[in-house]
């Protein structure tokens, strides 16, 4: 295993969210990954092995932007090409992309197959993944134990997920990892994700605890979804706000 930089990660991601929102570093997909690296001073790599050390513990860090719906590469790894090789799978299989090239981009899964005829299929007896075509049989296979040693070395123990509020201005893209807060109660200097009800249903709404005095709090952006202040309140205070005569606090 190469040299991880030790990074004090829970505190280094907090001084990034007081940052607000930073201008993205790169301006294709990888931009979310590559500026949350460069603000923590991890070296690009597209090797097989973790990012950082936290706590002398190695750390796979992987970042999204917070709505996307794709899904997040936990490593990248290699089919035994055989029967077939690459070459003869595109020409076979293959279609023309928009420059004429022949080329062939697919999404795999094991429910069934996909537009093009391909799935995933376990092979128990030779321990094996394999690359399917509905016509045409096995085309590549990957070697589970390969996958399952590659996911070990990759991810090991510890896997960490940032996701990152997007905007956009005169065509940049800004990420926003977080808002500060104070809580009512205590006065201290709190910080919070924007809730999934924020997040996917557009509802000002979020909840949590102060980690100084514990008191549960609703918590909502100042201003609506699209301000830049959150504030917090008693719970109680909320549901009389909200005219709710619920008397028992979520679990803490």
């Amino acid at each position: 295993m190469l040299e991880l930089p030790e990074i004090d990660i829970i505190k280094e991601l907090e001084s990034i969210f007081k940052l607000g929102f930073v201008k993205s570093m790169r301006s294709d997909n990888t931009g979310i990954g590559y500026t949350l690296e460069t603000l923590l001073k991890i070296k690009e790599n597209n090797i097989g092995e973790p990012d950082l050390k936290y706590n002398n513990l190695p750390v796979e860090l992987k970042s999204q932007r917070e709505k996307a719906s794709s899904r997040v590469t936990l490593m990248t790894k290699t089919p035994h090409w055989n029967p077939l090789k690459p070459k003869e799978i595109i020409e076979k299989f293959g279609y023309k992309d928009i420059q004429g090239r022949q080329g062939l981009k697919i999404t795999l899964i094991a429910n069934h197959f996909n537009a093009k005829g391909f799935k995933l299929e376990v092979d128990k007896k030779a321990n094996r993944l394999n690359i399917i075509h509905k016509d045409y049989g096995v085309v590549a296979y990957f070697d589970i134990k390969e996958l399952m040693d590659c996911l070990r070395k990759k991810i090991y123990q510890n896997l960490l997920l940032v996701l990152a509020e997007v905007k956009r201005e005169d065509k940049e893209e800004y990420f926003k990892k977080s808002y500060d807060f104070t809580c009512c109660n205590c006065g201290a200097k709190l910080w919070a994700k924007p809730s999934m009800m924020m997040t996917q249903f557009g509802r000002n709404s979020g909840s949590g605890s102060c980690k100084d005095c514990g008191e549960f709090l609703h918590l909502e952006i100042e201003g609506g979804i699209d301000g830049e202040n959150m504030i917090s309140m008693l719970w109680d205070d909320f549901l009389k706000r909200e005219g709710l005569k619920v008397t028992v606090k979520p679990s803490q």
